[in-house]
């Protein structure tokens, strides 16, 4: 089996209206055949993926997409014939997304096989995996599937993605859960530069975390600084 990451095949980005990139579309991968399709990027996320498939190959695929909180039925993309259907479903309520696919195409440009990780879960292979090409798209940090193009006849030929920045996830407090004033320091950051931790023998006396912004460093400090100090870049 012949393997292709593809994981930032980048050939275009859509552009929202105050001219900043909304979503970058990776290449369709696969075969040449069929006619192209493309299910656009404007939507929130992925809700539920259908797959048609029987012993050519996977025959169809399709998408059902999340818009302001409500399921957008998507189009089938391909043809139904005789054989098995899976679907895949994700719980884009709960704030479940898409972050990669797996697909297998063989010598003809059929598409055999898919597999789909959320930053939850992820699903089974759907289809006959064997003897075929293996790529991957997507799984870029920090980044979601918002949608997807490729390419369809009487099978799915190919497929590429629609990448978005994945929106921010607040985890539960984890410790003692009561003394001490609440802190929190937001998620309007590009990233965490450097992180600083005052400590004594028996405790965590603070901690120190220098974000970035705008190119800018931006400092946030919560407790005490008496005590030994640790960095970790």
């Amino acid at each position: 089996m012949f393997i292709i990451y593809i994981f930032l095949f980048l050939s275009s980005a859509i552009i929202d209206s105050t001219g900043l990139a909304k979503a970058q579309k990776l290449d369709a991968i696969g075969g040449k055949g069929g006619k192209q399709w493309d299910d656009g990027a404007d939507h929130d996320n992925v809700a539920k993926v259908y797959i048609r498939g029987g012993l050519e190959g996977i025959q169809y695929i399709k998408f059902d997409y999340a818009k302001d909180g409500k399921t957008i039925d998507g189009s089938i993309h391909g043809v139904s014939g005789s054989g098995f259907t899976q679907t895949f479903e994700i719980d884009y309520q709960n704030s479940e997304y898409i972050v990669s696919v797996d697909g297998y195409y063989d010598k003809s440009g059929t598409m055999q096989a898919f597999e789909f990780k959320t930053n939850l879960k992820t699903s089974e292979v759907i289809g006959y995996p064997k003897g075929t090409t293996k790529f991957s798209l997507g799984g870029v940090n920090g980044k979601m599937v918002i949608g997807f193009h490729g390419s369809a006849g009487k099978v799915l030929n190919s497929i590429g993605a629609y990448l978005t920045t994945a929106p921010p996830t607040k985890s539960q407090l984890v410790g003692g859960l009561t003394g001490g004033e609440p802190w929190d320091d937001g998620s309007n950051y590009d990233g965490v530069k450097k992180i600083s931790v005052t400590y004594i023998s028996t405790l965590i006396r603070s901690i120190n975390v220098d974000y970035e912004k705008d190119g800018q460093v931006v400092t946030r400090y919560h407790g005490m600084k008496n005590g030994d100090t640790e960095e970790v870049d």
